[in-house]
């Protein structure tokens, strides 16, 4: 009896790696194509992107983001998300409440297709290495 189920979760799991699997290839090269030129800061282009849903994230993340609420990025985070995208260190100063925190987490979540527990971004633990000023 228990045969069919366990197949069919197996099938479905498989379906939804392919599903990641493909999302994460076309995530990548939309983060390749959108990466601004080294050393430069977003925040000098109209072409910056200023909603969250314009990122080239997983659609989990999206959806997180979506539903905790979090839908214009702040001034620290149209600054550094595009770069620490692409992979990139990013080395930002702002005051407590910029959205430092949110702009360190999301391309962690990004590089491993990751919701990063957006979802429950209330309950979510997390090591902030940033300092308070």
């Amino acid at each position: 009896r228990g045969m069919p189920r366990t197949r069919a979760r197996r099938q479905t799991a498989r379906v939804r790696w392919r599903n990641e699997t493909e999302e994460a290839k076309m995530m990548n090269e939309r983060i390749t194509l959108e990466a601004p030129p080294r050393g430069t800061n977003p925040l000098a282009y109209e072409s910056t992107p200023v909603d969250f849903a314009n990122l080239p994230l997983s659609t989990r993340s999206a959806k997180g983001l979506e539903g905790a609420g979090f839908h214009q990025m702040t001034e620290v985070q149209r600054a550094t998300l595009l770069h620490a995208l692409a992979g990139r260190d990013v080395l930002g100063a702002a005051k407590t409440g910029s959205g430092k925190t949110l702009a360190f987490l999301i391309p962690v979540g990004a590089g491993k297709t990751l919701a990063v527990g957006m979802e429950s971004f209330g309950r979510l633990g997390c090591f902030d290495s940033f300092p308070h000023t």
